[in-house]
């Protein structure tokens, strides 16, 4: 039997709105060895649901990023982490950071859009603490995490606002 692949249909596809969203992290997704043009490098994605909802389903804008798997001073992963802590990272973090720490912590994430071949796109510019006066996203329960897909299990909420 033939298996088909074809193009998908992106013509309903809606970017998540630019701005800053209240945010809750639902996945941390190691990628593995990628070419870049500095050779190959270990990368991961975070994802986040954010406040924002699609129109068409209702369902929160889901919005990623992806980072190399470093917490070298210099690294994008290091950087967001300690703007999302408004913290420096710890010697005993630097030692070994465990990422799934990340799940269900919320925050604010800023999106912007860009535009490439003809595709508008919503890219996490920045992640920071909540503000005092707001209040902690809590996970939808839709997003099922991609290390789970294939067992079919559901990712469920915490009742506690997780920090890490």
């Amino acid at each position: 039997m033939p298996m088909i692949v074809k193009e998908l249909d992106q013509s309903n596809f809606i970017p998540c709105p630019e701005g800053f969203w209240n945010a809750v992290c639902v996945d941390v997704i190691d990628i593995g060895l990628v070419k870049t043009q500095w050779g190959e490098k270990h990368k991961l994605r975070i994802c986040w649901e954010t406040e924002q909802l699609m129109p068409d389903t209702h369902k929160p804008f889901l919005v990623n990023n992806m980072y190399s798997m470093s917490l070298d001073s210099r690294s994008e992963l290091r950087k967001m982490l300690e703007s999302w802590r408004a913290a420096k990272l710890t010697p005993e973090d630097l030692k070994g950071f465990d990422l799934d720490r990340l799940l269900n912590v919320p925050c604010q994430v800023q999106v912007v859009q860009s535009e490439k071949d003809g595709k508008i796109f919503a890219n996490v510019k920045m992640v920071a603490p909540l503000s005092k006066d707001m209040k902690p996203l809590k996970a939808s329960g839709q997003y099922v995490r991609v290390q789970d897909r294939t067992e079919g299990n559901e990712h469920h909420d915490d009742n506690d606002t997780p920090t890490f």
